[in-house]
């Protein structure tokens, strides 16, 4: 993936497309468990001043620091855009790397997380025994790629691919 990759990165850049895709589908489905579980994340993972702090003694303590230093900056210089960027970022960043530690120690960050990281983890846990196993099942990829070839939007297309793996 990168440089810099470990064993750890591939799951990190899942969390991030999870994320993504989660909140396409909270857009067209808000009443859907998918909205539901976006509002947990988005409840523990969202910048608050001073939330670097819970990184203090951490490998991510200097990574949450800079971000959180880079929001106050923006802040300060009323740049709206770009503190709405930044605090984006934050969130996608926290919400990757406490999968990370779910995977590692089996334990959620915030009780509203535990049934999110649960389904999400059930759902890479079947794309690889897909992808694995008895090897890839061509008939279910093809299948999936006719039927989202034949969508005329891109969120049908996107809501399609995720119920299907949910």
């Amino acid at each position: 993936l990168m440089q810099s990759a470990d064993q750890s990165t591939f799951m990190h850049e899942m969390a991030h497309n999870f994320l993504f895709d989660l909140e396409h589908i909270a857009e067209i489905a808000p009443e859907s468990r998918y909205a539901k579980d976006l509002v947990a994340i988005q409840k523990w993972a969202s910048w608050k001043k001073d939330a670097a702090d819970e990184y203090a003694g951490t490998a991510s303590a200097a990574e949450f620091r800079n971000r959180e230093e880079k929001i106050l900056a923006a802040e300060k210089k009323g740049d709206t855009a770009e503190v709405e960027r930044l605090k984006r970022e934050w969130m996608q960043e926290r919400f990757a790397r406490g999968f990370e530690e779910y995977l590692r120690s089996g334990e959620a960050p915030a009780q509203g997380l535990r049934a999110v990281f649960r389904r999400f983890k059930a759902w890479l846990t079947r794309i690889y025994k897909d992808v694995t196993g008895a090897g890839v099942r061509a008939s279910r990829l093809r299948a999936i790629s006719r039927r989202n070839r034949g969508k005329k939007s891109k969120t049908s297309a996107i809501s399609g691919r995720f119920f299907t793996m949910m």
